[in-house]
């Protein structure tokens, strides 16, 4: 949490997972196995919000 309600999310990988599609569907950008975003929520429903698109891009 970078600030209140604010979230900070970094997302890095290896081999031939593409984290960037994650980071930009949630406004961010970055590389292939280096990428990220800001978030206005609380940090519980970020995570959750971050798990279910892993989970819909079958990354977990």
């Amino acid at each position: 949490e970078i600030e209140p309600g604010f979230i900070k999310v970094s997302l890095r990988s290896k081999g031939e997972i593409d984290v960037s599609v994650i980071a930009r569907y949630f406004g961010g950008g970055g590389h292939k196995n280096a990428a990220g975003y800001r978030i206005n929520d609380t940090f519980e429903n970020a995570r959750n919000r971050l798990l279910e698109r892993l989970t819909y891009y079958k990354l977990l």
